[in-house]
């Protein structure tokens, strides 16, 4: 168990967790409006105003003097492919141009290639398992969505504080946000592993011949208290598009879950605001009274409506994984049924976790 400590100046801080990004984001833009408004403020002035530590406020003060925002890594770092190497994102940008020069090119090409750039010597497996895992997969480059390059570019910052200082004056009961995310059977199954033993890697049987099928599932999250439930989902066998999205709106509108002087926060998914959307944000402002806003780039970690789709997961592998069934609709009807029985106190610990709510 870790032990809860209370600084000099009556902080909270639980030993072993830092701050997130999101928070040294928020002590930046104050320290910076006290600075611009007040002239000098000295880094133990600005600990006991926010209550942290002399070392956190010293931090907050170089990064607003420099004019940029480094957060340093804590816990235990992910291992990934290149780790062990030392890869860094120039390391992958590399091997992903030499893949543009020339999409022919042989395993041994590569490694001869990147030691000749960068004197690191790899091995073919090792560039094998690159192109399975981050490279150039089904004509597409997976590399950008598990390191997006404008996550912590400035732009994004900007947007993020504009973001965070908005929603901070919202009372969090008119906060509705809502995400959709495919969904099959298989995902719940557990993975296989190799026996290091024997060095042999059991077959995945799928006891359902519909496990690979995929559903659509669209959810919204909220915390009022006079709805039946503070988490609406459907469950479809479409794939996601505007329309389905524009139906799911008037679903919300209908039964009330969405309402006069709410703000209506979706990620930047094509779906919701472009193409045949592109009218939805004017139309429910002008119609219902409802603010629609998208959230900054990058930033799943501030829709709540991930934690539920998270939780769901979690639950179906608990108590549905590798149950054998016979009809191919079952399988949705667990997953509504999971949806429907999470509470409000599931929902109100996942805008906890957010930050939405202390």
């Amino acid at each position: 168990m870790k032990a809860v400590r209370i600084n000099s100046h009556g902080g909270l801080y639980v030993n072993g967790v830092s701050f997130s990004d999101t928070k040294y984001l928020e002590l930046v833009s104050k320290y910076t409006q006290l600075v611009n408004s007040g002239g000098v403020i000295s880094a133990m002035e600005f600990a006991v105003r926010e209550h942290v530590s002399i070392t956190t406020a010293r931090k907050v003060a170089d990064m607003a003097k420099g004019g940029s925002i480094v957060i340093k890594p804590c816990g235990r770092p992910t291992r990934g492919i290149g780790s062990s190497y030392g890869f860094t994102e120039d390391h992958h940008t590399l091997i992903y141009s030499l893949y543009l020069e020339n999409p022919t090119r042989s395993l041994e090409d590569y490694c001869v290639q990147f030691y000749d750039t960068t004197g690191i010597n790899v091995s073919k497996s090792f560039m094998s398992r690159w192109f399975s895992s981050i490279g150039p997969y089904k004509g597409r480059m997976r590399y950008t969505s598990i390191f997006p390059p404008k996550k912590f570019s400035e732009e994004n910052y900007l947007l993020l504080d504009e973001y965070l200082t908005f929603i901070s004056g919202v009372d969090h009961k008119r906060l509705v946000f809502a995400d959709e995310k495919p969904m099959s059977e298989s995902e719940t199954y557990a993975a296989v592993r190799r026996d290091p033993f024997t060095g042999h890697v059991p077959h995945n049987v799928y006891d359902n011949v519909n496990a690979r099928h995929r559903y659509n599932i669209l959810a919204a999250t909220c915390l009022k208290e006079d709805v039946a439930r503070n988490v609406e989902a459907v469950v479809l066998d479409v794939v996601g598009d505007s329309t389905v999205f524009q139906e799911f709106v008037g679903h919300l509108l209908n039964l009330r879950f969405l309402r006069e002087g709410d703000i209506f926060i979706v990620d930047n998914c094509s779906i919701h605001m472009q193409g045949e959307n592109e009218f939805l944000m004017e139309h429910l402002w002008d119609e219902h009274d409802i603010a629609m806003i998208p959230l900054p780039p990058y930033t799943p970690e501030l829709n709540p409506t991930e934690l539920v789709f998270n939780a769901l997961v979690a639950r179906l592998k608990a108590t549905r994984s590798r149950s054998t069934v016979t009809p191919g609709h079952a399988f949705a009807c667990w997953i509504q049924e999971e949806l429907d029985s999470m509470s409000r106190s599931d929902v109100k610990n996942f805008y906890k976790h957010m930050g939405y709510i202390a």
